[in-house]
């Protein structure tokens, strides 16, 4: 279930406290194009050449040089220019209102703001806008008091008791005072934005209303405890720096585009950690990483693009909480800092280190069986590029278990299909355990101001509603996968677009609740390194191809799944997927199709194994799919009954499981297969022996089964096999 917890990430934030750059048009498989919008950096000469420099300081701020006045603790700044920042504002605001073709530099070097009920900083109108991150000092702004995040989660909390005694799924009933400003509306996250852009410089605790880039080697703390941290209308840029956000809302938003360069940024966030959401069309609502470190963790999803969402390198480590967000007590107490700063990050939140070393130390917990040490070295899998040197299957054995089922008890009766029209309840998705550690998230350091989080831990509720998006990676359009080292643990799909995906290269490690990775439409996997710890259905799609790359799945239901969308392909689509809820929504009457061309596949699914709701080909590549001991699956599943087709024309394949579902390939296939109704137990040895006593495959099973089908270019009509299975053997003649 997506559930919404304004309440209880409120309450863990009191606790928490916590190049020029490209931005692609939306396609699938097209050239990238270049926007008219790039970041805006300055030379080491032209900072030196300051227009002004500002001393802040609680009702004595001062001005030394032109372009900026003082009014109060706000200071105004309207010519261009560059302006050095230092000292602290407990209560004021920068504004910057130049002129749309004046550009500015902030040199921000050791500066503190504060604002109860606006943005610290806030660029209303500018032409080119750049905030320097001085080498050595650190910077904070923040909007927001600790009363209203108290009164916010107090409301939060009060309104789920009272919809609770109601038996309604809403968070707060205070939407209709319109007083609650982080909650969010619906499963795709249209939350309050088209309200951030009319509430001036409410959007953030950083608002830019104008293009703005952000660099620098110094360290930038944001917290937003009215809504997102960092919020820019138009295209925002981070090149470099040690940026670190915390907001009620959104963490760091930009509108028309958001690219990340370079630098470490951590987002705690209690929607969405990045966000980019303009509707306009091809260039708006893009996100693009194209290097630096991001964690992650979120109450909604990790990164949202409206249009295309592109990571190219970098290192990405997302945690999408949701429900899994409980209250700790002085969760961040050896924080330091102005709100309780950011400090040592321990516990809680999951792993926020800044690196994707995947240790024991956060891998799942041993009820779930998704132990990251235990996963097999793709390193050690045979060459694709030759497949007669098959050789023999590295040792699987010590691959883990699946986990828990759903609870299957609300089933409808099997001996009638059922009500179409209103499908059963699935019940809750598999436990996920623990999330991991963050024990070693960098020192913030201490600045001045009293700590705002600390909040009684009777303030959490842990009742919510069905209305929060908690996927890793999504984009309503378009997602593209070129490189870096991803790590996702999501509540809901880890890697997920409504259009079509592309996986180009990479190195991606996903423990997810739901699927691993979902796209509506068209999923393209070639040259990457995918390793599905955890999931409920693995790889899903309407159009599935694997061209190259080492891919691991392991799913409580399918291991991969081309379905048929909201036509009846989603619904009958072999085996017993009349009961399975497919998540994907295109209105596609196509005919799916799952085609393997190459690669290293291993599928470990207590669902079916391969699943197509149409066609299923399999041209090439190295395959192990260790399926269901439940009759109602197989290891392989066409469409049949949609006139969908199994075929094996290349490559190798070993596919065990319950023979109940099994299906074998069709003759028309160009490559011969042996099948074996022989039973197996879970850790039982199989192995495949030529007629020259030639072993062709072995594979350690980890669950038990009584069918085997293996096929291979080594086959020979006539020519007679061993099956064998520990110690019994079975003899089979093509």
């Amino acid at each position: 279930m997506k559930k919404n917890n304004s309440g209880i990430f409120l309450a863990c934030i009191l606790s928490a406290g916590l190049l020029a750059g490209t931005v692609y048009n939306a396609y699938y498989g097209g050239e990238a194009q270049a926007a008219s919008a790039s970041a805006y950096m300055v030379s080491d000469a032209a900072l030196a050449n300051e227009t002004a420099v500002i001393t802040l300081a609680q009702d004595a701020s001062s001005v030394s040089g032109n372009g900026a006045v003082v009014t109060g603790n706000t200071i105004t700044i309207t010519k261009a220019g560059v302006y050095r920042l230092i000292g602290t504002l407990t209560e004021g605001q920068i504004v910057v209102n130049t002129g749309s073709k004046k550009s500015v530099v902030l040199v921000l070097d050791g500066v503190y703001v504060a604002n109860e009920s606006d943005a610290a900083l806030y660029v209303k109108n500018s032409g080119n806008l750049a905030v320097y991150l001085t080498e050595g000092t650190e910077n904070t702004f923040i909007s927001g008091t600790q009363t209203q995040i108290l009164e916010e989660a107090e409301q939060a909390t009060d309104t789920a008791s009272v919809s609770s005694d109601e038996n309604t799924d809403t968070v707060s009933a205070s939407n209709d005072e319109n007083t609650d400003t982080v909650s969010t509306s619906d499963d795709e996250n249209q939350d309050n934005d088209e309200n951030e852009e009319t509430t001036d410089a409410l959007g953030g605790a950083i608002t830019f209303k104008d293009d703005a880039t952000i660099y620098g080697t110094g360290t930038l703390n944001v917290y937003g405890y009215i809504n997102n941290g960092i919020h820019c209308s138009n295209n925002l840029f981070i090149e470099d720096g040690i940026i670190n956000v915390a907001a009620v809302h959104n963490g760091i938003k930009g509108k028309d585009s958001l690219t990340i360069d370079g630098g470490t940024l951590y987002v705690l966030s209690g929607n969405d950690g990045l966000k980019s959401d303009d509707e306009t069309g091809e260039g708006y609502g893009v996100i693009t990483m194209n290097g630096g470190s991001l964690t992650i963790n979120s109450n909604g999803d990790g990164m949202q693009a409206e249009t295309l969402l592109t990571v190219n390198d970098g290192e990405l480590d997302i945690t999408t909480s949701g429900e899994d967000i409980v209250h700790t007590d002085d969760m961040f107490g050896m924080m330091g800092g102005p709100a309780g700063g950011f400090g040592m990050m321990g516990g809680g939140f999951g792993k926020m280190d800044g690196n994707s070393d995947q240790s024991g130390e956060e891998s799942m917990d041993e009820d779930n069986n998704s132990n990251m040490n235990d996963r097999p070295d793709m390193g050690s899998m045979p060459d694709t590029e030759n497949m007669s040197e098959t050789g023999d299957m590295p040792d699987m054995s010590n691959m883990p278990g699946m986990g828990e089922r759903p609870d299957m008890s609300s089933m409808p009766d099997m001996s009638s299909m059922p009500d179409m029209s209103n499908m059963p309840d699935m019940g809750e998705r598999p436990d996920m355990g623990s999330m991991p550690d963050m024990e070693n998230m960098s020192e913030m350091g201490s600045m001045p101001g009293q700590n705002p989080f600390e909040m009684p831990a009777d303030q959490a509720s842990s009742e919510t509603d069905d209305s929060v998006s908690c996927k890793g990676l999504k984009s309503h359009g378009s997602l593209i996968i070129n490189g870096g080292t991803i790590s996702i643990n999501s509540t809901d799909d880890a890697v997920h677009c409504d259009g079509s995906m592309l996986i180009t290269g990479g190195s991606l490690t996903l423990n997810s609740q739901d699927d691993g990775i979902h796209a509506d439409t068209e999923l393209t996997i070639s040259n990457a390194d995918i390793d599905i710890q955890s999931s409920y259905e693995g790889i899903e799609s309407h159009l599935i191809t694997v061209e190259s790359g080492n891919i691991s799945v392991t799913a409580s239901d399918d291991g991969f799944n081309a379905n048929g969308g909201a036509n009846n392909f989603g619904a009958f689509g072999g085996g017993a997927s009349w009961m399975e809820q497919d998540n994907t929504t295109v209105e596609d009457e196509s005919t799916p199709v799952f085609t393997i061309n190459g690669g290293t596949i291993f599928v470990n699914a207590s669902g079916d194994g391969l699943d197509s709701n149409g066609d299923l080909l399999i041209n090439g590549g190295y395959i192990i799919v260790d399926g269901p001991s439940n009759s109602m699956n197989g290891a392989l599943d066409s469409g049949t009954e949609n006139g969908g087709t199994l075929l094996v024309n290349g490559g190798t394949l070993l596919a065990i499981g319950a023979s109940g579902m099994a299906e074998t390939p069709e003759a028309a296939s160009t490559q011969n297969t042996l099948t074996a109704n022989v039973k197996f137990s879970e850790g039982s040895v199989i192995s495949i022996i030529d007629p020259d006593g030639v072993e062709l495959i072995s594979y350690t099973a980890l669950k038990s089964g009584d069918s085997i089908v293996f096929s291979s270019q080594d086959l020979t009509v006539g020519e007679t096999y061993t099956v064998q299975v520990d110690e019994e053997t079975t003899q089979v003649t093509l």
